[in-house]
């Protein structure tokens, strides 16, 4: 054995890893002077020899293999010591966390795109389509009519009646006083809205229930049950039912959620033709969203389709140059306000819609023909990234002529759960008049357990599929066919589709409130749509607060923007839509004004108590009508849902108000890569800083109403109580740049103490 020191009686120091840092040079450096070296690093110190059996603990090699750790331990001469920088590179770097720049617009919510243009439609050849006549069962009904003096004097009474009330209410009128409480125009505004509704639905669920028992769409399903079954059914008494195909969009969806959802669909007892599947996008994650619609389907059952361009954009790029060809000139401001109070059409519009229309009908004809589409159960779509609308459009123009579904269309999200009797109990409903065009079920929540908002939102979806749905379908005039589970008659979506993807707002193009605007457009044609208990669906809600306050806003902008889109449809139905309408569209601002005059001109300091105990007391009555139709204690917590409508809701229907002409989506895709993307200060400020505006404006002026009505300054630190909700709508962001922040000063930390033992080169 040589009798040259070898590595192992050296002096090391090692970070925690157990990665060598530095190795002593000096042989009369005692133990305590290394581990006061390493103590000034953070370094924990390890003393190796030979004769130490610890020492293989710490290296990979037995203590005695000395030719082995020499070589492969890299001795470093005594006369050419390790620095500190050269070993600090054998440390494993740490990654930094990802946090985007403060004041840039990162937002994780889905992107809106101005569709590419369809220079290029087709790559095989275009062929002419066959349908002459529409593939499709056009309904046989009068057309609907109306009576000029009958309808104005029924705007003109509904809008009196809710106007005033409301007026009344914000000039505090009492009907009876007892000393300072009292009864007002805003307590018989709830009590007249609360009998209406709540008889108007009871009505409504009980003739639901009488439809579908005696529904042909009943019998004919537990026919199609008896024959599973083995029992015959004798031929002259079996019932033909209609033909009905499903669509459902989605973008990035959550892989198992999205396999759910085609489960679902495929497991319904009504038999359904085909389910048209639409993937809003086209690059990696979208095609993923394709890939994993082939897992749901057996392989003769399926196809997938990429579609190089979007339908909607075809559609619209012919319809507009038309338009042009024709030479018509553009309308002006007063003829436009014409043309928006009497629904006329521009000059030319009919014709550019029929140039359009066969555009489309002839690209999908040839694909279809040649790929051979209805051969499928299930067929599934992926196209350029638009939004929302222009999935719809290509799954409702491929169902109604490439696939030539003839009666009925039913639409889902890519999130939902339909139960298997929800096709049924639509289409009862939906056939039992000819004045139906389309109706809607029960969307229930099936995250509620995730939070107490989902919670309390899956209550708010019961009362407002169940009260206010119920008692609008009671008049045939549902403004609103929800997106997760909504059916229309094949016939009418067609007459509508054309205007309906060319809608535009203060000169934009519209990327939410789809399904509002589509019910909309059927109530201006005159028709009924109609809501059913009896059909369900379980959907997804937002868990965490700032998602559900988008979602709150993105729906709010869409009401504000529809409530007055069509006043033809005022003159068509029932006064209760006019005064729904009405009432949704101004409460939010007279409810504003009274809690702003009551802080900041206070009178009696009872007064806010009062107030707030009212019209919390209002929503605990009302959830008792929930707890009789369902049988639920849990429906009493439908009470405090009135704090999340004071504080989230309520300021968000105000935002949304104001900035109805931003069209940006305002929401997330769900899948998990898409749930992990940061969003900056700026973006979050877009979207919850009316809520800091908010808060700050209901602490200040309840610090003001303290101090005025007690007479004691110091209640006016009652105004920094905003501040703590406005650090819990920032938590994620503020947490995400402290975690940041302590990065960069842990980095800093480590290059003093580099620098530190780098002071004495004698000592390193």
């Amino acid at each position: 054995m040589s009798d040259t020191p070898t590595v192992f009686e050296k002096d090391f120091v090692y970070d925690k890893l157990g990665k060598r840092l530095s190795v002593s040079s000096n042989p009369e450096e005692t133990q305590e002077e290394t581990q006061a070296t390493a103590r000034k690093a953070s370094i924990v110190p390890q003393t190796q020899t030979i004769d130490e059996e610890e020492s293989s603990a710490v290296h990979p090699y037995p203590p005695h293999d000395y030719a082995r750790a020499n070589t492969e331990l890299e001795v470093f001469p005594r006369d050419e010591p390790t620095s500190v920088e050269q070993s600090l590179e054998d440390v494993e770097e740490e990654e930094p966390p990802y946090v985007p720049p403060a004041f840039e617009d990162i937002d994780p919510q889905i992107p809106v795109v101005e569709p590419v243009p369809a220079e290029t439609t087709t790559s095989v050849p275009q062929f002419t389509h066959p349908w002459t006549t529409p593939p499709f069962n056009i309904i046989e009904r009068p057309t609907p009519t109306i009576h000029k003096a009958k309808a104005t004097v029924k705007i003109v009474l509904s809008l009196s009646v809710v106007i005033s009330l409301l007026v009344g209410y914000g000039l505090r009128l009492k009907i009876v006083k007892f000393g300072h409480y009292s009864f007002g125009m805003y307590g018989l505004l709830l009590v007249i809205d609360f009998v209406v509704q709540t008889i108007a639905a009871s009505v409504n669920r009980h003739r639901v229930v009488k439809i579908t028992k005696a529904s042909n769409m009943t019998k004919g399903v537990q026919q199609l049950k008896d024959k599973a079954a083995g029992k015959e059914v004798p031929e002259a008494e079996q019932i033909q039912l209609p033909e009905v195909s499903i669509a459902v969009v989605g973008y990035r969806e959550d892989e198992e959620a999205w396999i759910a959802c085609l489960k679902s669909l495929q497991a319904q007892e009504f038999p359904i033709k085909h389910i048209i599947g639409v993937v809003d996008g086209n690059d990696g994650p979208d095609l993923a969203m394709a890939d994993a619609f082939g897992k749901a389907f057996p392989d003769d059952q399926r196809l997938i389709v990429h579609l190089p361009v979007l339908l909607s954009v075809m559609y619209k790029e012919k319809y507009w140059e038309t338009i042009k060809i024709l030479g018509y000139p553009a309308p002006t401001r007063w003829q436009y306000v014409k043309m928006w109070f009497t629904q006329e059409p521009r000059p030319g519009q009919e014709v550019a819609h029929e140039t359009a229309w066969n555009h489309v009908l002839n690209y999908l004809y040839t694909r279809s023909s040649l790929e051979g589409w209805s051969k499928y159960k299930g067929i599934c779509f992926s196209q350029p990234h638009g939004h929302k609308r222009h999935a719809m459009f290509t799954s409702f123009m491929v169902g109604a002529y490439a696939l030539g579904t003839k009666d009925a269309m039913l639409t889902t999200d890519s999130d939902t759960y339909v139960h298997p009797d929800a096709v049924t109990n639509l289409m009862c409903l939906l056939m039992s008049s000819p004045k139906m065009a389309g109706v809607t079920g029960d969307v229930r929540i099936w995250n509620k357990k995730d939070s107490f908002l989902a919670l309390m939102s899956s209550l708010r979806y019961w009362f407002a599929f169940n009260v206010e749905r119920a008692c609008q379908s009671a008049f045939g005039c549902v403004g609103c066919l929800s997106g997760p589970l909504g059916l229309y008659r094949t016939s009418d979506l067609m007459s509508v589709l054309g205007p309906w993807i060319l809608q535009s707002f203060l000169g934009k193009e519209t990327t939410f409130g789809d399904d509002r605007h589509l019910s909309n457009r059927i109530l201006s044609m005159g028709h009924k749509t109609g809501y059913t208990q009896l059909a369900m669906c379980d959907s997804d809600t937002p868990a965490g607060y700032v998602r559900w306050v988008k979602q709150q806003t993105r729906w709010s902008k869409s009401f504000f923007r529809e409530a007055f889109w069509f006043p033809k449809s005022f003159a068509y139905h029932d006064a209760w839509l006019t005064v729904e309408m009405t009432k949704q569209f101004l409460y939010p601002m007279v409810l504003t004004a009274t809690v702003i005059q009551m802080f900041y001109v206070p009178s009696f300091w009872t007064r806010p108590v009062i107030w707030l105990s009212t019209m919390f007391g209002v929503a605990l009555i009302k959830s008792v009508y929930g707890v009789v139709c369902m049988r639920d204690p849990m429906h009493f917590l439908f009470g405090v849902y009135g704090f999340m409508y004071f504080f989230g809701l309520l300021p968000s229907k105000l935002f949304a108000c104001f900035t109805v002409g931003i069209t940006t989506w305002g929401t997330s895709a769900r899948s998990k890569s898409e749930f992990a993307r940061p969003e900056s200060f700026y973006s979050r400020t877009t979207h919850v800083g009316h809520l800091v505006v908010w808060y700050m404006a209901l602490s200040v002026g309840f610090g003001y109403f303290m101090a005025s009505s007690f007479h004691n300054p110091a209640f006016w630190a009652l105004g920094a109580i905003g501040l703590i909700p406005t650090g819990h709508a920032y938590s994620d962001v503020i947490t995400g740049e402290a975690k940041y922040y302590y990065f960069v000063f842990r980095k800093w930390r480590r290059a003093r103490r580099a620098q530190a033992l780098n002071v004495d080169p004698e000592k390193a």
